[in-house]
Order: C-alpha cells, then sequence, then structure tokens
C-alpha cells in the first residue's frame, strides 16, 4: 500500500510567499513606487467612493426636493381652473424662471401602467420628495429622455405635464472635485517617480 506523503503547512506557505513574491518588482525603484503608490491608490477608491455616495445623494435630495416644491406652487396657481389660466399666460413667468415646459390635458387621466424606471437614485428621490408635497396622483419618468424629466400630476380636471431639463436636477460638482483629487494625485505620484529614479 502506498503511504500518502505528510501535509507540511510551512511548505505550503513557503510556496505561496514564494509566488507572491513573483508577482512584486525586483528593482528598488520599483518597490519604492509601490510603496508609495499602493496607499496612494487605496486611499483615493475609497475617499471617492464615500465622498461620491454622500455628496451624490444629499446633492439629488435638495435638488429633487426644490423641483417637488416648485411643482407644488405650479399647482397652487394653477387653481381650479388650469386651463384658464395656462391659456392666460399667467404661468409664464413660472415657465420662464423654472425652465419648466407645462402643459394641461383638460378631462385626462393618469395611464394605469407607470413609466419604466431604473430605480436610479434621481428616481428615488424625485419620488419621495413629490409624495411629500403633493395631494394628488403623479408620476414621473427619469429613463426616456437623457435631457428631461418629466412629471405627471392627476389633478380634479385633467393631468398636468411638467417638463424640467436634468441639469435641474443634476450637479457636476462630484466629478470636479474626483477630476481634482485624481490629477493631483497622478502629478505628485509623477514627480516623486522623477526624484527616487534620479
Amino acid at each position: 500500500m502506498r503511504r500518502r506523503k505528510p501535509f507540511r503547512p510551512r511548505k505550503v506557505a513557503r510556496g505561496a510567499l514564494g509566488w507572491i513574491n513573483r508577482l512584486f518588482p525586483r528593482t528598488l525603484l520599483g518597490r519604492a513606487i509601490l510603496i508609495i503608490g499602493a496607499p496612494l491608490v487605496l486611499v483615493q477608491v475609497i475617499a471617492t467612493a464615500v465622498f461620491y455616495e454622500r455628496h451624490y445623494d444629499n446633492i439629488t435630495k435638495r435638488l429633487a426636493q426644490a423641483i417637488s416644491g416648485e411643482v407644488a406652487v405650479v399647482i397652487q396657481l394653477l387653481g381650479d381652473t388650469p386651463g384658464a389660466a395656462l391659456s392666460s399666460g399667467q404661468l409664464n413667468l413660472a415657465e420662464s424662471v423654472l425652465q419648466f415646459d407645462i402643459v394641461y390635458e383638460k378631462e385626462a387621466r393618469l395611464p394605469e401602467d407607470p413609466p419604466p424606471t431604473d430605480n436610479s437614485v434621481l428616481d428615488s428621490k424625485l419620488t419621495t420628495a413629490l409624495a411629500q408635497r403633493l395631494v394628488y396622483p403623479y408620476q414621473i419618468d427619469t429613463v426616456s429622455s437623457s435631457n428631461l424629466v418629466w412629471i405627471w400630476v392627476q389633478l380634479p380636471g385633467g393631468v398636468m405635464s411638467i417638463r424640467v431639463p436634468r441639469s435641474r436636477l443634476f450637479s457636476d460638482t462630484t466629478y470636479i472635485f474626483i477630476g481634482w483629487m485624481v490629477g493631483s494625485s497622478i502629478v505628485l505620484f509623477a514627480v516623486a517617480a522623477f526624484f527616487m529614479r534620479n
């Protein structure tokens, strides 16, 4: 009967360490760059993930609350005769200042099937904000257009549709911050690598 070789943990660990060591650079310059670059990349990834999630979430929430408040004000301005209000030009100021495109369909009803959703942060925050401000049924569409967000509100006499520019619900400060952070890190890393090489 053939005898099985005994299990030797030290030999296995030594082999694993040898395989890991082959992945690391062998020169002093390469190891120095790795010592500087690895923590730098790790910090960048963690900071970007935390900042992006918290900042983007908060900014989207504030913008969605602002839009929902403006929609509620527009509905109050319409009163009981939204068609007359629209035709008489009472909402020209709201449309120009708020950048809304408002259409009122008399005796219309919201469709039973809601528009498609992508369950994004924008979709969630806008839905929550409108639910807090409106007493009428509503539907939103944040997917169909890359430049617009549609809001439909079921009023007693019909449906009011509001077309909102997506730029009013988007802030580019997050991408600016990430760009500056990554760019400055690359520059500092390149300077450090240059001086270590020379």
